[in-house]
């Protein structure tokens, strides 16, 4: 691996001129001893969460999605900490409930916009399972790909709203 990666650093250099940046791998040992690797390159910004899970047969939708709290009747406003804190428990209750992966989150993702609004915002990635909608039958249909996106925000909603009402 090492080899190999050391020939692709100096192909890189040679043909692109990228003389900077760290060259790194994702390199994964399954439970039954082998190994998998993905997304050789040299780090230069982004992220690979989503590439990761696939890998593993684990399929995922991934989106981002801004809740203004001022959508919400809320009295009053939060301090950081407090915004924190009920990001966190949105969190947890988006993974626990829904098995959704939250990645590159932390305090950035909560916090005030240039008005003072408070607001929440998540990289998620759901399980293809949730993009479901009922017919009028009573069965589970797929929802068309333009209504991903709504499906997983009205989910994030609906948990934000539960764990507003329960702070």
């Amino acid at each position: 691996m090492f080899q190999t990666y050391s020939l692709m650093v100096a192909f890189e250099a040679s043909e692109f001129g990228y003389q900077n940046g760290i060259y790194a791998g994702d390199l994964f040992i399954t439970k039954d001893g082998r190994h998998k690797q993905r997304d050789w390159n040299i780090r230069r910004g982004g992220r690979s969460s989503p590439e990761s899970l696939v890998i593993f047969g684990m399929p995922n939708y991934e989106t981002k999605v801004t809740i203004p709290l001022s959508d919400f009747n809320l009295n009053g406003r939060f301090n950081n900490i407090e915004l924190f804190r009920l990001y966190t428990k949105i969190c947890s209750q988006l993974s626990s409930d829904y098995g959704m992966y939250l990645f590159s989150t932390g305090l950035g993702y909560c916090g005030k916009d240039d008005e003072e609004n408070d607001y929440f915002k998540f990289n998620i990635l759901t399980h293809p399972k949730w993009l479901v909608e009922m017919d009028r039958n009573g069965q589970k249909q797929k929802l068309p790909r333009s209504e991903h996106r709504n499906k997983v925000t009205e989910i994030i909603r609906n948990v934000t709203k539960k764990v507003l009402e329960n702070k």
